[in-house]
């Protein structure tokens, strides 16, 4: 380990195209949100933007699929404020 403390991955709709997404869940309760009042931290469009960029001739199956695997995803993401660097050891795991 390198010693430096990391930010959590930011996923706003400034990094679309190099980590991921989020759906717009406000969390008062688990950290995410940076703030009391209860704003998201997280673009509330943005899992839904992922999703809708799925190409028109995509299998209806493998939307389904991906279209489920985006949003857990994304919201395993923003609960636990994963790192760039986690998240790109996860990718590499799997």
């Amino acid at each position: 380990m390198s010693g430096k403390v990391e930010e959590p991955l930011s996923l706003t709709t400034d990094h679309a195209d190099e980590h991921g997404s989020t759906n717009g869940v406000t969390n008062g309760t688990n950290g995410a949100s940076g703030s009391t009042t209860g704003v998201s931290r997280f673009d509330p469009t943005f899992t839904d933007k992922v999703i809708n960029a799925t190409g028109p001739k995509a299998n209806p199956r493998l939307r389904k699929v991906m279209a489920s695997l985006t949003r857990h995803l994304h919201d395993f993401c923003r609960e636990n404020e994963i790192t760039i660097d986690e998240y790109m050891a996860g990718i590499d795991l799997v």
